[in-house]
């Protein structure tokens, strides 16, 4: 959870929540570690962490980041697993929703990671835009508009 609070707290939030703690550590990676520090010229307003409206939305897509974390890792074994990878994959699951109207959770993570493998440009190539139109309206699941997209592919002789 600390190493998502990273990206989604300001300075501020943060020093309300260590209050006398001076420094707070976890791990990132294997010998990795991550630290944030107390602004001991801060004076915190509260000892209470307030989050903003876009802040909640974050936290509650948060079991999704992980998710979405999880089958990167897979797919690109080579990918480093920072802050910024976590920030970008909570933008892409959002722009998915919001953006595109991709109600089911599986269709989000597929949006997520065709971005990581193929670059944020992909979803702009028409046939993508309108399976994304398509899965938005809900005519369709996103994943089967994409899986029909590549039967041809898979049926080709020598593939």
């Amino acid at each position: 959870m600390l190493r998502h609070l990273d990206w989604i707290l300001t300075q501020a939030q943060w020093d309300n929540v260590l209050g006398p703690i001076e420094r707070v550590a976890w791990p990132l990676a294997a010998l990795q570690w991550v630290h944030r520090d107390h602004d001991a010229t801060a004076h915190a307003s509260s000892n209470r962490l307030v989050l903003a409206a876009h802040q909640w939305a974050q936290v509650v897509r948060l079991a999704e980041v992980n998710q979405c974390l999880l089958v990167l890792q897979r797919r690109l074994p080579d990918l480093e697993v920072q802050a910024s990878v976590s920030a970008r994959v909570d933008r892409l699951l959002a722009k998915a929703a919001q953006v595109h109207g991709l109600q089911d959770r599986a269709d989000r993570i597929l949006f997520v990671e065709q971005a990581f493998q193929f670059g944020d440009q992909i979803h702009g190539q028409p046939v993508l835009r309108e399976a994304l139109a398509r899965a938005g309206g809900g005519e369709a699941s996103y994943i089967g508009l994409c899986a029909e997209m590549m039967e041809p592919l898979q049926q080709r002789p020598g593939t």
